[in-house]
């Protein structure tokens, strides 16, 4: 009798998945990080066992804070934006998964004032970027504090110099 030993066919395969996605191992979906074991039958007749390293990769996440001013926009979810809320992207990330960025977008107020200003007949005041004599509104726009437009409206009227005749 010539006793023939055939061997045990062995394998090891590293298998990485993304988190929240699953691979097919040891017989059924498989999503949590692990060593599992698959025996089955070699073309010798023989068990085959093969042994799968599941890792799994993290969806990498982060938060951004954008303000911008009312009137202006921000590219982001897709589009641009000027409406405040929270805005989603989901990008590739380095390692093949998901990266999800939220956007919390804030919009910022112009601010606006409106300053009445009384002159003299003959008097100027600087407003509007000059020095003016005539009544009228005339509109400065500065940076406020917040970065964004503040709207200066000035009201300027000229008073009338009064003159009276007196007779002695």
């Amino acid at each position: 009798t010539n006793l023939g030993v055939l061997p045990v066919l062995t394998a090891t395969v590293d298998v990485a998945i993304c988190a929240g996605d699953s691979s097919l191992v040891a017989g059924a979906f498989q999503s949590g990080g692990g060593a599992y074991f698959d025996t089955l039958t070699s073309a010798n007749g023989c068990d085959s066992v093969v042994t799968t390293n599941l890792s799994v990769l993290s969806v990498l996440t982060s938060t951004v804070d954008v303000a911008i001013c009312d009137g202006d926009s921000f590219f982001v979810g897709g589009a641009f934006q000027n409406i405040a809320g929270a805005y989603f992207d989901t990008l590739a990330s380095a390692n093949g998964c998901d990266s999800i960025v939220t956007t919390n977008l804030s919009v910022l107020s112009v601010l606006s004032s409106t300053v009445d200003v009384a002159i003299c007949d003959g008097d100027s005041f600087f407003v509007g970027g000059a020095f003016q004599n005539a009544a009228g509104f005339y509109f400065d726009t500065l940076t406020s504090a917040n970065g964004c437009d503040s709207v200066v409206t000035t009201n300027l009227s000229v008073l009338p110099v009064v003159t009276s005749t007196v007779d002695v």
